[in-house]
């Protein structure tokens, strides 16, 4: 794909990133978002017309982890892994992968939008919800105020986590893939967190929902290690140990 002027933004919540496991992965990233095109174009990849959207690129798999010094299975597994976590979506066709960047207008917003990211986004596929705590922080320093109608409060001495059925729709997908101890270790982790810190928050169930989206891939790998009777059914049926 044709190199084009302009620049790219480096967004900090990309370092440390749940999802990425190190920096080479983090550089994996960035790089993509650089690759990408900023606005709908047509290029030509492997002498082939294409017709990019913005926030997409055109790669060979092949070509990409060999320029990275990585094994195409390598290579793969990570695409594979951070599509799960609705951070791209991908396309191949007869070696050409077209990679759409998820939340791209995030990433790369523009003027003052860049100074204060939604975490929603209203990139490419807004699904992605994972963002640091640090993100979160400078999320609420931009914007104050609280929605209409709600007011900030500091997390209820007596808080218990809501049963995972009243969850919203995201969460409660991934609560549900958590081994059984998993919710209440991460909601006593919540707890206590928010109450030594001492911060206010407007809505603290999406807070804890917040929770759960960002430590959902770190509960999952810690769960591949544990005994088959910490494990939830459904992982035991997957693994054909039940």
């Amino acid at each position: 794909m044709k190199s084009v002027g302009g620049y790219a933004r480096v967004y900090r919540a990309i370092f440390g990133h749940v999802a990425l496991r190190d920096e080479a992965e983090e550089a994996m990233f960035m790089w993509m978002i650089g690759k990408a095109a900023w606005q709908p174009t047509r290029v030509r990849f492997r002498d082939r017309p294409l017709y990019l959207k913005r926030g997409q690129l055109a790669i060979s798999q092949r070509d990409v982890a060999r320029g990275f010094h990585w094994s195409l299975g390598a290579f793969q597994r990570f695409l594979n892994r951070v599509k799960a976590e609705s951070m791209i979506d991908t396309c191949a066709e007869s070696g050409v992968t077209i990679i759409t960047i998820c939340n791209y207008d995030v990433y790369q917003a523009t003027g003052a939008e860049a100074e204060s990211p939604a975490e929603s986004g209203g990139g490419t596929k807004p699904s992605q919800s994972r963002v640091t705590e640090q993100e979160r922080e400078e999320i609420k320093k931009d914007s104050p105020l609280p929605p209409k109608g709600m007011s900030r409060t500091y997390l209820p001495s007596d808080w218990k986590p809501p049963p995972v059925s009243e969850l919203p729709p995201k969460a409660q997908a991934c609560a549900r893939q958590w081994p059984r101890e998993a919710y209440e270790r991460e909601a006593e982790g919540f707890g206590l967190y928010w109450h030594s810190e001492r911060k206010m928050k407007a809505d603290w169930r999406a807070t804890w929902a917040n929770r759960i989206l960002t430590r959902h891939w770190a509960v999952m790998r810690e769960a591949r290690s544990m005994p088959d009777e910490a494990k939830p059914y459904h992982q035991l049926v997957a693994e054909g140990r039940a």
